[in-house]
């Protein structure tokens, strides 16, 4: 199976088109690491494959860009197998998710937790 769907693939690129790109876009795809803290929501993807996301890694939640394909690959080599929530489906902008994060140092993904932050 496929890491992304094509519609998240086509829905990241055109949040990266020119006017668009570094918007407060409500985040297209949740990435995760089962059994740790590691999470990506990833906003933007540009035509060399980086995407633009938030993300947390178990320390100070924040902004990062990687190369879509790359990044599992590293993380494989370290017995660490990155998932796609195909059932995350975001309501708020990414903002939101960055505010809430500064209060509880983490990311938050409880829609009534982060109507608070809008």
């Amino acid at each position: 199976m496929n890491l992304y769907t094509i519609k998240q693939l086509e829905q990241l690129r055109t949040n990266a088109l020119p006017g668009k790109s570094y918007t407060d876009h409500i985040p297209v795809v949740k990435l995760f690491v089962p059994g740790t803290p590691l999470i990506w929501l990833l906003t933007e993807l540009d035509e060399n494959n980086h995407a633009y996301c938030f993300r947390h890694f178990g320390f100070v939640p924040g902004y990062a860009h990687f190369h879509i394909y790359d990044n599992p690959k590293i993380l494989a080599s370290r017995k660490l197998h990155l998932k796609n929530d195909f059932a995350f489906h975001a309501k708020f902008p990414v903002s939101v998710y960055e505010r809430a994060a500064n209060i509880y140092g983490r990311i938050i993904l409880d829609d009534e937790i982060l109507s608070k932050f809008v």
